[in-house]
């Protein structure tokens, strides 16, 4: 479908927005060759932040649950609702 794409308006592309999936990257690659700068969309970027803080998260509460008396990690844990984290994945 790329490749249906005039060459005159593939001339004037000089950015894609699009998903950090490789296929679709490289595909951009081949079609515009490698002349354009190509982003990840705000999407798939905040995904990948919000996974990684989740398992940030996960990783230094079961360290803290080591660490900490009991009242003080069941006081932190009430603190970071791990509720809120899940609905934002829907």
């Amino acid at each position: 479908m790329l490749r249906t794409i005039t060459i005159p308006f593939r001339n004037s592309v000089r950015v894609v927005y699009c998903d950090l999936y490789d296929g679709y990257m490289n595909a951009c690659k081949v079609v515009f060759n490698d002349t354009i700068s190509i982003v990840a969309d705000r999407f798939h970027v905040r995904n990948l932040y919000r996974k990684s803080l989740i398992s940030l998260r996960k990783s230094e509460l079961k360290r803290l649950k080591k660490e900490l008396a009991v009242g003080e990690y069941a006081a932190l844990k009430l603190a970071i609702p791990a509720e809120e984290t899940k609905k934002s994945f829907h």
